[in-house]
């Protein structure tokens, strides 16, 4: 990472861990602390000036990833939320939704059923 990571989450396979500073986010394996996997929040929010990523959770079935990147300065900017599917090989977008209308600077727990919907 080349700033400050501002969340740590470990898989509850007890073998990864994901960091997230404000530009990437990483999958790593934890028995040799490999780089497994890694994205910026450039590739998730390709038409927000200066994206930054704010937030990173799991589904309940804790089989998905969801990232969360908006403007890195401005308060009242759209943002998206991007769903991965964790699997052996890494992260697979499955899923991408502009959020709208509202500051997008938090990302809680997921609730609800889990990851609906088909291909971004």
């Amino acid at each position: 990472h080349k700033s400050d990571v501002r969340n740590l989450l470990f898989l509850p396979d007890g073998k990864s861990l994901v960091t997230l500073d404000e530009e990437r986010c990483c999958l790593w394996a934890l028995d040799s602390l490999a780089l497994r996997h890694s994205f910026t929040a450039a590739e998730d929010a390709k038409d927000v000036a200066a994206p930054k990523f704010r937030g990173v959770t799991l589904d309940p079935q804790e089989s998905h990833l969801f990232t969360l990147v908006s403007h890195a300065a401005r308060t009242g900017s759209a943002g998206y939320v991007t769903v991965r599917k964790i699997t052996d090989g890494g992260l697979t977008v499955v899923k991408s939704a502009k959020v709208a209308s509202q500051p997008a600077t938090a990302l809680g727990g997921v609730r609800g059923g889990g990851v609906r919907g088909g291909a971004k």
